[in-house]
């Protein structure tokens, strides 16, 4: 009985290949749609839950800032046992400038951590101790990626890296996998905390006030974070005297689940840019209207295509055919029209995936789609799109009065006001499509095209260092390129507009200033040279530019 299904089924399809077509290509553009769409939300929805212990993996956070004062971690392992390990973070401030032997390289992912790195987070270790690695100053764990770059073939084991022409030998005693894309910040050298007190030896990375830290927990498991976070105000009350709170301001600490940042943390001071859960509700919304506008227009199609199957259905029935018998048959086919589109789906959605990941910034695979769980789901849908496309359709079908059919009357193809609301659906949804897909376009130039208040356009920026005698050379760098035909304008500024100033050490910090009705306003300051506002084109709204 299956065999005789398919082969007529196969028949009909081939027989009529005009309709086959559009109606296999209708479907595979609202499943390639909806798989993109998935694949995109899905790579979003992962974000930092590969790590081994995910859900004990917590960020502290001070009210808005996700930056932490480093003196914060010690004390909290020591006083509270629900937390197991503790990891810092400092962020490049900078640019740092990084040298091996005569190849010099400007990496702006260089973080400063302790060496508990591996015992908080699932990194993995090529090569290594993941216990010792950065343990001793002056030490550094790179990526592959990082030591193919600066070594090559060569071992880079026990090599020694000049951070910012001077600053620290960092001796590589480690080198780690990449860090998978979909991890909340992104870092290629991990610096040995310890660096920062044999270089600087001023206690920074035990303050209660210099707050430039993203600091992690490790709780044990079955901790109740709602209790461990209600014990932090008397936290701050033993460690921090009342004079120092006051100068620095409320500490007001919060625990932060790591796999929740990515979607649902906006606060300041984040180590990259983060998703927002409301833009993928939005976006999966738009996969399943495409979906269904698909599923609608296929409804239709067969539908209207009942006229011309009227008299195989009379045969059928004439000859004994039941109802069941009919329905599963003109069933099976829209199943098979379904797993048809379904493949056809992921030539398109192969050939979109490049153009969406650049209008995303993500590099998005079908991996997911191949695992076990994976296949489980695509195939169960292209089923679930089969059998709910394909029911009404068979049961219009099944449903033809045999002797109107062959008589040449009417084939009662079901309710017309049933096929008109499609319709008017199918047509309310697409229209709601195209305005949504040309508010985003326009969305999206206006990112693209807006006006930053400063011009880019043939503005080439070059990071310099300021140490170890770099700066004697740079007044004559600057005197040879203004001096270039080719240059209009050129200065110095402590970073490029939008970045955190610095070199690889300090950055900038906010100013506060009161205004004359004494209400305390923060600005950011940033140290420039003459022709700075030129050279940018800033409009000056007030007051004259620097004079020489």
């Amino acid at each position: 009985m299956f065999r005789s299904y398919l082969t007529t089924a196969i028949r009909n399809l081939s027989k009529r290949k005009g309709y086959t077509f559009l109606n296999v290509l209708g479907l595979a553009i609202g499943m390639a749609c909806c798989t993109v769409i998935a694949l995109f939300v899905v790579d979003e929805l992962s974000y930092d839950r590969y790590h081994r212990n995910s859900g004990e993996i917590y960020r502290l956070i001070d009210g808005q800032s996700a930056e932490t004062a480093p003196a914060l971690m010690w004390a909290l392992k020591k006083d509270y046992p629900e937390v197991r390990e503790y990891v810092r973070l400092r962020p490049p401030a900078g640019v740092w400038m990084m040298r091996y032997g005569d190849k010099v390289f400007f990496e702006h992912r260089v973080f400063w951590t302790d060496a508990s790195l591996f015992r908080v987070f699932s990194f993995v270790l090529a090569q290594g101790s993941p216990e010792t690695a950065l343990v001793a100053p002056k030490t550094v764990v790179i990526t592959q990626t990082v030591a193919r770059r600066y070594f090559g073939s060569e071992d880079p084991m026990g090599k020694t890296i000049v951070a910012d022409d001077g600053f620290a030998d960092l001796t590589v005693t480690g080198v780690m996998e990449d860090i998978p894309a979909n991890t909340h910040f992104q870092g290629d050298f991990f610096v040995s905390m310890s660096t920062q007190e044999a270089v600087w030896q001023d206690g920074r990375v035990g303050s209660w006030s210099d707050s430039q830290y993203h600091s992690y927990v490790l709780l044990e498991p079955g901790v109740s974070v709602s209790d461990l976070v209600a014990k932090l105000p008397d936290f701050i009350e033993k460690y921090v005297p009342a004079v120092k709170r006051t100068w620095r301001g409320p500490f007001d600490l919060d625990l932060q689940a790591v796999t929740d940042i990515h979607l649902y943390s906006d606060l300041e001071d984040e180590l990259g840019p983060n998703g927002d859960m409301d833009y993928l509700f939005t976006m999966g919304g738009i996969g399943l209207f495409a979906l269904l506008v698909a599923c609608i227009n296929f409804v239709n199609l067969s539908t209207a295509r009942a006229v011309d199957r009227g008299r195989e259905v009379g045969m059928r029935k004439v000859l004994g055919a039941n109802w069941s018998q009919l329905g599963s048959q003109f069933l099976g086919e829209s199943v098979m029209l379904a797993f048809l589109a379904m493949i056809l789906s992921f030539l398109i959605s192969g050939i979109s995936l490049t153009w969406f990941g650049s209008l995303t910034g993500k590099v998005l695979s079908f991996d997911v789609l191949f695992s076990p769980y994976g296949l489980v789901c695509v195939l169960g849908s292209a089923l679930l799109v089969g059998v709910l496309s394909g029911t009404y359709p068979a049961i219009v079908l099944a449903s033809m009065r045999p002797v109107s059919v062959l008589s040449g009357g009417n084939t009662g193809t079901g309710n017309s006001l049933l096929r008109r609301g499609l319709v008017i659906v199918q047509f309310g949804v697409s229209v709601l499509l195209l305005i949504g897909t040309g508010i985003t376009f326009r969305q999206l130039n206006f990112l693209q095209e807006r006006h930053l208040g400063f011009d880019k356009e043939n503005v080439i920026t070059s990071p310099m260092g300021t140490v170890s005698g770099l700066e004697e050379g740079v007044q004559i760098f600057t005197d040879r390129i203004r001096n270039h035909p080719g240059v209009v304008s050129m200065s110095r500024s402590m970073s490029m507009p939008g970045r955190s100033g610095g070199q690889g050490i300090l950055g900038s910090s906010p100013t506060t200033v009161k205004k004359l009705d004494m209400v305390p306003v923060d600005l950011e300051r940033l140290w420039v040279d003459f022709d700075y506002l030129e050279t940018l084109g800033l409009e000056l709204i007030a007051g004259r530019d620097f004079v020489y």
